[in-house]
């Protein structure tokens, strides 16, 4: 068997941003992989009819199946391949589809080979005797959703393992900051130098305020994990939100928003998206660096169920080549002295975005937005409009994620 089957009746999606579980965007995406063309193609349709949204591909060989699926939801591996062939193309699916699914079908039922399969990350096994339609849509639900918790896990002990290590770092200079002020303070106290007290006290104070900063913007992080109701609100309103959040910051820094009317229907979590407009807005205003600033504030239909978002500004820029590592926790470009700040806010954007199935790049502007010296720098993030209910859920329970370099 050569190539790539569609069953018929069942819609073939082009998925434009990736393709794994949690997509807003498109259907189930299967792939089986089966050298007994009889065989695959009786799988194949029960697919079909379990998920009728669901588009299936067919394949004799792995590559023949990662060269024509892509990176599949699910995947319905056959236990007849050679030698170890079987764990090789599980690790080799995982490589390219970290949140792919992976279900071994027996034909020999050969259970040792079964658990071997479990315990390189497959998810579910089942005897090809056995397969029905009420199996196997038992196994789409279970299988997708075990695949997803089991990647989320994994993402989350890979970022808490990236947020000790830079924690421990980041967390020392103001420490040794605090302490060193406070030995000055003790000795301007004993001598009675009053002008030194006040000055060391305020650097004491300063010192405090940054690992506050910090403590505060990981716990904000770590919130935009939590699950959270979607509603269906316009982009107007999640505009009027952020701006209402930072006007004091507005008026202190003089800044002219401008904001383009956008009365597009949207459904996410008002306050996250709202908490993602503020720190953009904010970062604007903050990197403005001797000029007034001025941000422009735009919202556009993308194809016909996105949403596009840009913030535009006159600040200081972002260089192309770290375009990508400013969505990094703790990546900053300035030092702290020159621009406070604990660069979390748009490591926080990237994962409010992804949470609702989304995606966050950053680009140089082709033209400067107003009069000033700054190249100026534009954040756009593009998200889905409507997601049906199965897909509010996963968003909800966080586990929509999308990514796009820009």
């Amino acid at each position: 068997m050569t190539g790539f089957r569609i069953s018929r009746g069942v819609r073939q999606v082009a998925g434009e941003h990736g393709i794994g579980p949690g997509r807003l965007d498109a259907g189930l995406r299967a792939l089986v992989i089966d050298p007994i063309p009889g065989d695959a193609e009786r799988l194949q349709r029960l697919i079909a009819t379990s998920d009728p949204e669901s588009t299936c591909a067919v394949a004799g060989t792995l590559d023949e199946g990662m060269a024509e699926a892509g990176a599949p939801d699910v995947v319905f591996l056959d236990d007849s391949l050679p030698g170890d062939a079987v764990l090789r193309a599980i690790e080799a699916l995982l490589d390219a589809s970290p949140r792919c699914a992976i279900i071994l079908t027996l034909t020999q039922g050969d259970e040792a080979l079964a658990t071997s399969a479990l315990l390189r990350g497959a998810v579910d096994y089942i005897p090809k005797r056995r397969l029905s339609e009420g199996a196997v849509r038992r196994m789409l639900k279970v299988g997708t959703q075990t695949a997803l918790m089991r990647w989320k896990i994994e993402q989350q002990r890979e970022e808490l393992t990236t947020f000790a290590n830079v924690l421990v770092h980041d967390f020392r200079a103001p420490i040794i900051q605090v302490s060193c002020m406070a030995e000055l303070l003790a000795e301007s106290l004993r001598d009675g130098d009053t002008e030194a007290t006040l000055k060391e006290l305020a650097m004491l104070q300063k010192s405090a305020r940054q690992m506050a900063e910090l403590v505060d913007s990981l716990s904000a992080l770590l919130r935009s994990d939590q699950a959270s109701r979607l509603e269906t609100v316009t982009a107007d309103a999640l505009n009027d939100r952020a701006m209402t959040a930072l006007a004091r910051t507005i008026a202190q820094a003089d800044a002219v928003i401008e904001i383009a009317p956008a009365p597009y229907e949207i459904t996410c979590n008002p306050p996250q998206i709202a908490q993602l407009l503020q720190n953009l807005l904010a970062n604007s205003i903050k990197f403005s660096c001797g000029v007034r600033p001025h941000v422009r504030v735009s919202v556009v239909q993308d194809g016909a169920d996105h949403l596009r978002f840009s913030v535009s500004d006159n600040g200081i820029g972002v260089p192309a080549r770290f375009q990508d590592a400013i969505f990094e926790p703790f990546r900053r470009l300035r030092p702290s002295d020159d621009i406070p700040g604990s660069g979390l806010g748009l490591a926080t954007c990237k994962k409010i975005v992804e949470r609702h199935g989304g995606t966050i790049w950053c680009m140089a502007q082709e033209s400067k937005p107003v009069e000033g010296s700054n190249p100026g720098t534009t954040i756009c993030f593009r998200l889905p409009r409507h997601l049906a209910p199965a897909e509010q859920a996963q968003a909800a329970q966080g586990l929509a994620s999308g990514r796009r370099s820009g």
